[in-house]
């Protein structure tokens, strides 16, 4: 027989559920909100913890409000949108320093500090992904569902910026004609949208956008940060110090986001990227802004780190900005063999820069701040700066 459960929601955790607590058992409750008072289904035990389903809010919490978006709770998109943003922020400073101390074992420098910006908590994205399905009743055109691999067809979505909005819209009135078309991205530059491939109600062309002075290209299916409104932020606090100096790095370096800022302080940048179409955007944006100092190099951040390509203890500076899985145990111990002076790690995932944070602070490098920001409200994700020197 189903087990319910009457539980009071003490606060949200990575991942966006809520958690409360039952004869000392934690119990895992999706959309619900810190301060609720709910009614939940069991629908998986495990030793010392149960997940649950949402039945009935018997009581709502003070942060608890209505989601704007009609789809919100089939979409998988969001998973915050029914939780007052103060909240999301606090409980997304949470995550950072909760999760840098339970699996990374480490001892924060000081506060985490946030940098969210509540005046865009929608209309912010300038990238998206498009899933198409064909049916018996026509082309869905949306996104995946909450924790499944099924297209919720989504007419509008509020999180994109209003002109990558229109071009979804546009995008969607073309979906009868695009059978063939299992996926669409689509994003948003300064003064124009595109896709990817090109569709008649959008075009497809290659994007620009300034951020803190500098000129980027880019394309709707090449790796480019989200948030048109927190973007120079991020840049600012993973590039500006006092720090100069001769060699430095830029890992996974996508369009050159960061390896151009680095050029203005030190003398030669070396920027790895695998993606050899992101490669060829790094190339031509430093020649664009006149950053002669970023050498590009087409291949695998971790191999390229693994055959220890410079002289260990050359480099000045090393700054890298992972996908979801982090950097990796083996490729965070070639890092730190190449003993670089100072470390900056940006990271969209708490758990994988825990972890690897920890194979650097063992290596002997001590970790000297850490910044978390928010371009991506509405959701459990969150973004992360650690700046490390070596001891």
């Amino acid at each position: 027989m189903t087990e319910t459960l009457e539980v009071r929601i003490e606060k949200l955790v990575y991942g966006g559920d809520g958690l409360g607590r039952v004869e000392g058992r934690a119990v895992f409750v999706s959309g619900t909100a810190p301060g609720d008072l709910v009614r939940a289904r069991v629908v998986e035990q495990k030793k010392g913890f149960a997940r649950a389903e949402l039945v009935e809010i018997v009581e709502p919490g003070p942060s608890r409000r209505e989601a704007p978006c009609p789809v919100y709770g089939r979409c998988g998109g969001c998973q915050l949108q029914h939780v007052d943003y103060a909240t999301q922020v606090e409980a997304k400073t949470a995550f950072v320093r909760e999760t840098l101390e339970r699996i990374g074992r480490l001892t924060l420098p000081g506060e985490v500090r946030m940098h969210a910006d509540p005046s865009h908590e929608f209309g912010y994205r300038v990238r998206a992904t498009a899933h198409l399905a064909a049916t018996r009743e026509g082309v869905i055109f949306g996104f995946f569902g909450a924790r499944s691999h099924r297209i919720v067809d989504v007419e509008s979505c509020p999180l994109l910026v209003p002109d990558l909005d229109a071009a979804w819209r546009r995008a969607r009135g073309e979906r009868g004609g695009l059978h063939r078309v299992k996926t669409l991205d689509l994003a948003a530059g300064d003064s124009q949208v595109a896709t990817d491939p090109p569709i008649a109600a959008v075009g497809g062309a290659e994007l620009e956008t300034e951020i803190e002075g500098v000129r980027y290209r880019f394309s709707p299916s090449v790796f480019f940060q989200t948030n048109r409104h927190l973007l120079g932020a991020l840049v600012r606090g993973a590039t500006e110090g006092e720090e100069t100096g001769g060699l430095a790095l830029d890992l996974f370096a996508g369009v050159g986001l960061f390896a151009i800022p680095l050029a203005r302080r030190f003398e030669r940048v070396v920027a790895v990227e695998g993606d050899s179409r992101a490669a060829a955007f790094t190339r031509a944006n430093a020649r664009a802004n006149d950053a002669s100092a970023v050498d590009v190099v087409v291949e695998p951040v971790e191999h390229w780190l693994e055959r220890e390509p410079v002289e260990p203890g050359s480099i000045d500076h090393a700054l890298l900005d992972p996908p979801r899985a982090g950097l990796g145990l083996d490729a965070t111990r070639a890092l730190a063999r190449l003993a670089p002076r100072r470390v900056v790690y940006v990271s969209c995932d708490p758990s994988t820069l825990a972890r690897d944070l920890r194979v650097l602070v063992d290596a002997g490098y001590t970790l000297e701040s850490v910044d978390a920001y928010d371009p991506f409200p509405q959701t459990y994700h969150v973004e992360t700066i650690a700046k490390l020197g070596i001891r």
